[in-house]
């Protein structure tokens, strides 16, 4: 079963305690990024960049779509999860406000969309993260 951690739409699995953060550039690996504007075009994209990884909005597990000042969250682990924007949309903070009784499994990943951008998403292995994986109560910044 794979996971999909959405930022600008965002979603995720949990473990452990808060104690740490990790930081997500567009040059963290590993990456997969396209130019597709819509969510659906976007699975198209990453099929075809990688058949190994199948993502439909059933994979969704937290969503935030970014509007102006406020996100709305969505997913069966919002209540888990809070998306901060510091006004710059490039610079967004997820923390699990929650602790979850699940745990992270292998795969897990972070999608950040922005269909102005070019790439117009990013996608990133929540459990390869550069070498590191992501323990699900770690702050993403």
């Amino acid at each position: 079963m794979k996971r999909v951690l959405l930022a600008l739409m965002v979603v995720a699995v949990f473990a452990g305690s808060v104690s740490a953060s990790i930081t997500i550039t567009p040059t963290t690996n590993p990456q997969w990024t396209g130019t597709a504007v819509s969510v659906p075009g976007i699975y198209t994209q990453l099929a075809a960049l990688d058949p190994s990884i199948i993502l439909s909005n059933d994979d969704i597990l937290y969503k935030n779509d970014y509007d102006y000042d406020t996100g709305t969250e969505t997913g069966p682990y919002k209540n888990y999860y809070e998306t901060d924007f510091t006004g710059d949309l490039n610079d967004a903070t997820i923390t699990c406000v929650l602790n979850s009784p699940y745990y992270i499994t292998d795969p897990t990943y972070l999608l950040v969309k922005d269909g102005a951008a070019n790439p117009a998403w990013y996608l990133f292995d929540l459990n390869d993260l550069d070498g590191e994986a992501w323990n699900g109560q770690d702050t993403i910044e």
